[in-house]
């Protein structure tokens, strides 16, 4: 696996996003919230085109980090 600094990383794109999710295993547990890789991969555009916003927002440079005050998505 190649890790890269996000400084390095412009724009996350879609095609990007989509094959990430593709190679996500099923059929594991969920994180401490529940949250399974089958929920992801099954979201539909609607998340992805949520998760494409949160992974640029998080790559852009000089991104404000999200509080209850600026919340990311609105």
């Amino acid at each position: 696996m190649n890790f890269f600094p996000l400084a390095f990383i412009v724009h996350v794109l879609e095609e990007e996003l989509q094959q990430a999710l593709r190679k996500l295993k099923t059929g594991r547990s969920g994180d401490s919230k529940g949250l399974v890789a089958e929920m992801l991969k099954n979201g539909g555009k609607q998340l992805a085109a949520l998760l494409l916003r949160l992974f640029n927002d998080i790559v852009k440079p000089n991104a404000e980090t999200p509080t209850i005050e600026t919340p990311m998505f609105y």
